[in-house]
C-alpha cells in the first residue's frame, strides 16, 4: 500500500500538476525575458556608439546576438506553458459533473489550498479532496491518450 499522501491516481495528478509547475517557470521566464531585454537595449546603445569594423563592436554584436537568441528560446518555453494549459484545462472540461470540474479547476490550473476551495464551494477538506479524487479518476479513465502523449504514464 502507497503512503497516505501519495495520490490514488498518480497519472492524472501529474498530467495535471504540469500546468502549475510550467506557470512557476514561467514567472521566473517572464523576469527573465525583461532582463534580457534591458540588457540587448544598453548593449545596443554602447554597439551604436562603437565604430564600425572594430574587434570591440564584432564582439559586442556578437554578446547582443547571443541575448537576443536566449530571449527566443524563452518566449518558446512561454508559448509552450500556454499550450500545456489549453491541455489541462481541454481534459478538465470533459469531466461531467460541473462540481469536481470547478475543484480540478481550482486545484491545478488557479493553484488553490483545499481550504479555499472549500470555502468557495461551501464544503469541508474532507469532501473537496474526495471530489477532488474522484476527478483524477474519471480523468486517468477518460483521457488516458492525453496523459500517455504527456509521458504520464497510466
Amino acid at each position: 500500500m502507497g503512503e497516505a499522501n501519495e495520490p490514488k491516481y498518480p497519472a492524472a495528478d501529474a498530467y495535471l500538476r504540469r500546468y502549475l509547475d510550467t506557470l512557476r517557470e514561467s514567472k521566473y521566464l517572464e523576469e527573465h525575458i525583461e532582463f534580457l531585454r534591458e540588457q540587448a537595449t544598453g548593449l545596443q546603445r554602447r554597439l551604436d556608439g562603437m565604430p564600425r569594423g572594430s574587434a570591440a563592436r564584432d564582439k559586442m554584436g556578437e554578446v547582443v546576438s547571443g541575448v537576443l537568441d536566449e530571449e527566443a528560446a524563452v518566449v518558446e518555453k512561454l508559448a509552450r506553458v500556454h499550450e500545456i494549459r489549453r491541455e489541462v484545462t481541454q481534459c478538465i472540461e470533459r469531466v461531467p459533473n460541473e462540481r469536481t470540474r470547478r475543484v480540478l479547476f481550482m486545484w491545478h490550473i488557479q493553484g488553490l489550498t483545499i481550504v479555499d476551495i472549500g470555502e468557495r464551494i461551501d464544503r469541508n477538506s474532507v469532501s473537496v479532496r474526495t471530489v477532488h479524487r474522484n476527478g483524477l479518476g474519471y480523468i486517468e479513465e477518460h483521457c488516458a491518450d492525453a496523459l500517455r502523449a504527456a509521458g504520464c504514464v497510466v
